[in-house]
């Protein structure tokens, strides 16, 4: 009677009952009980059932994420590779034309080759062209103290060097 039965008093209770009520109320009480127990499994089933489908959900999510991660991760590779190979051409485009401009040097003014180089990076080179526009006393050296040419280069001290020796009037 335990299962089916919430105390003591009641079982005395049902003790002094006749046998049909007593086969009655027992199959009530376990009736009830038993369907106690089935509700409580299947909430106990559907609880498994919604904790594993929110684990495979989580999952499912992960791996999209990892997914897309990778995707991001190549068009990142692929687009760093256009630029590189971008930026190698016209590295080569701009040395080319910076090569013909010192091929043909008359004409050219030391001052605007040396912009060249200094825009491609090529710091060494300029000064080369700026030391030789201040030797030959290019017309144009008169630029280098503002135009933005050759911005690239005023960092460096060697340019500080060649404006103090055009010996610029003070501002």
């Amino acid at each position: 009677l335990d299962p089916y039965v919430d105390d003591d008093a009641h079982a005395r209770v049902l003790s002094g009952m006749e046998d049909d009520v007593f086969a009655a109320l027992l199959f009530m009480a376990k009736t009830k009980h038993d369907e106690r127990i089935a509700a409580e499994q299947k909430v106990e089933a559907d609880r498994i059932a919604k904790d594993k489908a929110d684990a495979e959900e989580r999952q499912r999510i992960a791996t999209e994420n990892e997914r897309l991660k990778a995707e991001a991760t190549e068009r990142e590779r692929i687009e760093a590779e256009r630029v590189a190979a971008e930026q190698a051409a016209n590295y080569e485009r701009d040395k080319a034309e910076a090569d013909r401009l010192e091929a043909e040097e008359a004409g050219v003014s030391s001052v605007f080759v040396a912009a060249v180089h200094g825009a491609l990076g090529d710091r060494d080179e300029a000064f080369v062209w700026l030391e030789r526009g201040f030797r030959e006393k290019d017309i144009y050296m008169i630029l280098i103290g503002r135009h933005p040419w050759l911005d690239p280069l005023r960092s460096d001290p060697r340019f500080d060097d060649i404006v103090r020796r055009m010996n610029f009037p003070q501002d």
